[in-house]
């Protein structure tokens, strides 16, 4: 009878253990988000946001009121899908004085200089001052995709917006850039999403370390990122930025002038 009353003990308590393993794997891969760890203020003084449409309608004179310098608005996803209040959050972001960035939702089952268009079309005539993102993840997209097949339509996708000079970074977790970026995209900065300190993930431009941040300006949880940089260097940062942008956006307007002919 003893023996019979500890197995069911055993058992419970491997299975506990099996579970606690798995919940570490997945803060440490950035799948779960009840727990971040605040970055160093004294480290990272440049903080930002990124949003979508169901932020909802943001204040971001308020946000930028709040201390916070930058915002990443999504533009576009897939093929075709423009996010509904692009156009209005970046003319309010960058009335507010806030370096905007723009950032597209990369699926898994749509060819990557597809991709590419939707975005260039998503952004045409806006001021932007962050490089573009592509956000790669796997939530959200169909798991039956290989590593290869992923990281090789990605790279279509990046190697036709390197055609016009536009300034390039790739926004993935742990688990992402181990499987699908890794040491393959040096051409492009990486934007890491990492609950703890990302210490160990090569030179990363951005840390996104929150998925429920709490910024006046914005109703409910927000992502809350931070720029890998001194404060110092910002300005220059945005300056260069902006000089690729009017670079490839003339490039590209002079390749469809000459296209259409």
């Amino acid at each position: 009878m003893k023996a019979a009353r500890r197995k069911p003990i055993i058992i419970s308590t491997i299975a506990a253990a099996i579970i606690a393993i798995a919940l570490c794997y997945r803060i440490f891969t950035g799948d779960v988000t009840f727990s971040y760890i605040e970055p160093d203020t004294n480290s990272y003084t440049v903080k930002g946001i990124d949003v979508s449409a169901h932020n909802g309608d943001i204040d971001f004179h308020t946000v930028a009121n709040e201390g916070y310098r930058f915002v990443y608005i999504k533009a576009s996803e897939g093929r075709t899908f423009r996010d509904k209040r692009f156009a209005d959050n970046h003319r309010k972001a960058v009335a507010a004085g806030l370096a905007v960035g723009a950032y597209h939702f990369f699926r898994f089952d749509v060819p990557g200089e597809e991709q590419a268009h939707n975005l260039m079309d998503a952004i045409n005539g806006k001021a932007l001052h962050l490089p573009l993102a592509i956000d790669v993840e796997t939530q959200s997209n169909a798991s039956f995709y290989s590593s290869a097949a992923i990281t090789r339509e990605l790279r279509n996708m990046v190697d036709e917006l390197s055609v016009y000079g536009y300034p390039l970074i790739i926004y993935t977790n742990k688990r992402g850039n181990n499987s699908f970026i890794n040491n393959d995209f040096g051409d492009c900065d990486l934007w890491i999403c990492s609950f703890v300190a990302p210490d160990k993930v090569r030179g990363w431009t951005f840390w996104q370390y929150s998925h429920s941040g709490e910024v006046k300006g914005v109703t409910g949880d927000v992502d809350l990122d931070v720029w890998n940089g001194k404060a110092d260097n910002w300005d220059n940062e945005i300056r260069k930025n902006k000089s690729k942008f009017s670079t490839a956006e003339w490039l590209r307007s002079a390749i469809n002038a000459d296209n259409s002919r």
